[in-house]
């Protein structure tokens, strides 16, 4: 589509509805986490998620709170009703008598992983019965689990089990093997059509696109999920250590950019203070997220060879196809590092 919002098919220009101030990118496109530095920076992969980019000029606008996620529009919160969220997260939890699914979203990244372990550790020292069943996180983020942290995935949905769902959607939530009869079981790789988890379920998330299914926390002016655990572990009573404080400072870290990007604020660089006060040690941690396997950069290098620039270098754009896959290796690491090169173009 060019810049008059025409679709050029076969040599022609096609009229197409536009919407001032956005640019809409196709199906093959990965949702990008570069909020705030070149416009648009895009890798091209193979899934279907297809984001709205605002422009530089329309983000953090009065009008588009600072927690919008950046490029994406604020859809609203979805506080449990009655008072403080955070104690109400809480409340729910401690009054479970069952065991206790912890959730989070497909690939986790940093944020995912860092508020399953943390909340997972605080209702364990409460002598809660856990299970975090998770994919392998990506090598970079390992040194973050413990022995009998996580629980292979995935895994049959225990009797009597509450479900807590972090940083994301209900629906795409990975982890829980589909229960027998569930449209789960029957979708193929449509997970937009999921249906929610048919089970108690308490979610906490920051991202503005999740519609707020069962117990729900959903406040997009947050910088990370790993700030609303934090208020949930401190509504629990549990004391902050090291051992609580490190995944989540690490999630806070990984979804600020270590605080570069445009989420960063006040809130985010308190809680950082006051998990560095619990024993985290910062600059230790801060080094290790920056740690790849040496197939990274073979993959990067793959990668970057593909960059190319479009509407007169508003628009980078670069491919992870399955032929570099086939070659390197899945790198098992985060491709949003990728993207996040690009933002500085």
């Amino acid at each position: 589509r060019d810049q008059r919002g025409q679709q050029h098919e076969g040599g022609r220009a096609q009229p197409r509805p536009t919407h001032a101030g956005r640019v809409r990118l196709g199906s093959s496109l990965v949702t990008p986490r570069v909020e705030h530095g070149a416009r648009y920076a895009v890798a091209v992969h193979q899934t279907a998620t297809r984001p709205t980019l605002l422009p530089r000029s329309r983000r953090n606008s009065p009008a588009e709170p600072r927690g919008a996620v950046g490029i994406l529009r604020c859809m609203g919160t979805h506080p449990p009703s009655g008072g403080d969220p955070a104690r109400r997260i809480a409340q729910a939890l401690l009054a479970h008598e069952g065991p206790l699914v912890l959730l989070a979203h497909v690939d986790p990244d940093g944020d995912a992983l860092g508020s399953v372990l943390t909340l997972a550790r605080a209702l364990r020292r409460l002598g809660r019965e856990v299970f975090a069943p998770m994919a392998p996180p990506p090598r970079f983020l390992r040194f973050l689990v413990h022995d009998g942290d996580l629980t292979p995935a995935p895994m049959a949905r225990p009797a009597r089990a509450l479900v807590v769902v972090l940083d994301g959607d209900p629906r795409r939530a990975d982890g829980l093997a589909p229960e027998p009869g569930s449209a789960s079981e029957a979708r193929a790789a449509d997970r937009d059509g999921a249906e929610p988890i048919r089970a108690p379920l308490v979610n906490v998330d920051h991202h503005a696109s999740n519609p707020g299914y069962g117990i729900a926390w959903v406040d997009p002016s947050y910088a990370s999920a790993t700030l609303m655990v934090a208020e949930v572990v401190d509504a629990l009573g549990v004391g902050w250590d090291a051992d609580l404080a490190t995944p989540c400072l690490a999630g806070l870290l990984t979804d600020t950019g270590h605080f570069r990007f445009g989420n960063t604020d006040r809130r985010a660089l308190e809680r950082a203070g006051r998990l560095i006060d619990a024993g985290v040690a910062y600059a230790e941690l801060a080094d290790r997220l920056q740690w790849r396997h040496p197939d990274y950069y073979r993959m990067l290098a793959q990668v970057m060879a593909t960059v190319r620039f479009r509407l007169g270098g508003e628009v980078a754009l670069v491919d992870l196809t399955q032929a570099m896959r086939d070659a390197i290796g899945d790198s098992e690491d985060d491709a949003d590092d990728f993207v996040g090169l690009l933002r500085y173009a």
